[in-house]
């Protein structure tokens, strides 16, 4: 068999029709110093360019990298019109919360009470419908003390940057845990009109009065004592209650009294 070559004829509009002319366009035509048949000098052009450049003057860093302060930050307007219409709820809390992530970081932290228990650490000001109005990441240099407030610690340093926003003498509800407690902080709030509550750790009341936990863990479920004390002025309560555990509680508008009935989880009886 014999192997016979073609070529392709691709899409050659001669084949299809052999009277076809290709209508080709007038191209201009150069000579050999650039200079274009028209009367059109190309170096006519560089020149230009050049005096142009030389004599515009480029403009200022101002110009060109406006200074972003408040009037020329996009809605920073509408954002402080926000914050001052919105109302906080009468009944706060500050806590911690562990925001979860997989980054690898320095502020990345481990609590392993937490449901999350690796990512960044942050303190917020929520109201009892679980709204957040503030917030603030725990960096290990955030310990800032802002003039006319005590410098109460670390922990409850938080609490008096987070409650800038409540307003003072309108009786808010503020609660916090044994994290931040102290004894000078609810004395602080009281001085701003802030009811306060919060549990404490034992080692954070000076002369405690409180029975030992070893007596009161003898004592039956629901069983209850009240001591108040004086702080630079202030009437403060502590109060310790069993339940599952013993609970250490201190406030500046409410005690022992008065007692109610309330439903707990049994474990002994499971129910």
């Amino acid at each position: 068999m014999q192997k016979v070559k073609t070529e392709s004829i691709g899409d050659d509009d001669r084949i299809a029709d052999p009277d076809f002319v290709p209508d080709l366009e007038v191209m201009p035509i150069y000579t050999d110093d650039f200079e274009e048949v028209d009367g059109v000098n190309i170096d006519t052009i560089i020149e230009n360019i050049e005096y142009s450049s030389s004599t515009s003057q480029p403009p200022t860093p101002s110009e060109t990298f406006p200074h972003p302060g408040p009037s020329s930050r996009p809605g920073s307007s509408g954002r402080s019109q926000a914050k001052q219409k919105l109302n906080l709820q009468k009944y706060l809390s500050v806590d911690e919360q562990i925001c979860s992530t997989k980054a690898r970081h320095n502020l990345k932290r481990y609590n392993g009470k937490k449901p999350h228990k690796w990512g960044y650490k942050i303190y917020v000001l929520i109201g009892v419908s679980g709204f957040a109005y503030k917030f603030e990441p725990e960096t290990g240099a955030e310990n800032v003390v802002g003039p006319n407030e005590p410098n109460l610690g670390a922990a409850a340093n938080v609490v008096v940057r987070l409650a800038r926003e409540i307003p003072r003498n309108q009786n808010y509800r503020l609660y916090f845990d044994n994290y931040f407690t102290s004894l000078l902080l609810l004395e602080y709030f009281t001085k701003q009109r802030i009811l306060s509550l919060g549990t404490i750790r034992r080692n954070r009341i000076p002369d405690c009065k409180l029975p030992a936990e070893k007596e009161i863990s003898k004592t039956e479920r629901s069983y209850s004592v009240e001591y108040v004390a004086c702080v630079q002025g202030t009437d403060i309560s502590t109060v310790a209650w069993k339940d599952n555990k013993i609970v250490t509680l201190a406030s500046s508008f409410v005690g022992e009294l008065p007692k109610s009935q309330v439903s707990r989880y049994n474990k002994p009886h499971k129910r």
